[in-house]
């Protein structure tokens, strides 16, 4: 069994052994997709990480950080998976071009990841910015409860 790219199971495609890849990547689709987060919970456009200065003062207080980062956490984990989702992607497509024998198929995939890559590129940059920036703002965020936390003991 194989998995597709939702991650199910499906059986392969022949019970050849030939040199083509058992799981081949639906090609026409691809540049057909959505783009790959929506993107309306989460500010593409911030350069910087929101790093004020703050502090726990009470309890109160601290509930309130204790949701912001569970919520920022969220989407931090959705843009991890889905950055995974697109590397993954392009490592199929990629492997898919090396195994293939046929000089048409090679040059139909081989366009699809040009033309995968420039469509995708400025949202996988924009994703990956958005990451970066949501990491440093889950550390500091995370250091403001510790601290508020050992300052009650």
């Amino acid at each position: 069994m194989f998995q597709d790219m939702t991650g199910n199971a499906s059986p392969p495609t022949n019970g050849s052994s030939n040199t083509q890849p058992s799981y081949v990547v639906p090609i026409t689709s691809l540049l057909e997709e959505q783009p790959l987060l929506d993107t309306k919970r989460i500010d593409l456009e911030k350069q910087e990480p929101d790093v004020r200065k703050r502090e726990i003062r009470d309890v109160h207080d601290y509930n309130s950080v204790k949701e912001e980062y569970r919520n920022k956490y969220e989407m931090y984990m959705l843009l991890d998976r889905k950055l995974l989702e697109n590397k993954d992607l392009f490592k199929r497509l990629t492997d898919q071009y090396t195994k293939c024998t046929d000089s048409g198929e090679k040059t139909r995939i081989g366009n699809t990841l040009k033309q995968l890559f420039t469509v995708r590129q400025e949202e996988v940059k924009k994703l990956t910015n958005s990451f970066k920036i949501m990491h440093e703002e889950l550390a500091q965020l995370k250091k403001l409860v510790a601290t508020f936390v050992n300052s009650k003991r």
